[in-house]
C-alpha cells in the first residue's frame, strides 16, 4: 500500500512539475507578444509624429506611411 501511494505521490509532483513549465512556458509567450506590439505601438506613434522634412530626408511621404500608422498595435 505505501508503494503504491509513493507512486501516485510521485506521479502527481510530476504532472504539476509539467503544468507549471507550461504555464511558464505561456506567461514567457504572452509576455513576448505584449513586448512586440508595445514596440509596435511606440513605432507607428513616432512614425505619425515626424514632420515632412524628415519624411523627406527618409525618402518617402505622408501618404506612404498613413497605411503603416493606422494599422492597430496587434497587426503586422
Amino acid at each position: 500500500m505505501t508503494s503504491s501511494y509513493t507512486e501516485s505521490r510521485q506521479r502527481f509532483h510530476h504532472q504539476s512539475r509539467i503544468s507549471m513549465n507550461s504555464l511558464g512556458v505561456t506567461v514567457r509567450n504572452i509576455l513576448a507578444i505584449v513586448q512586440i506590439w508595445r514596440a509596435r505601438a511606440r513605432f507607428r506613434r513616432d512614425l505619425a509624429a515626424l514632420s515632412e522634412r524628415e519624411l523627406q530626408d527618409m525618402g518617402t511621404c505622408w501618404s506612404s506611411i498613413a497605411c503603416e500608422i493606422s494599422k492597430p498595435f496587434w497587426r503586422p
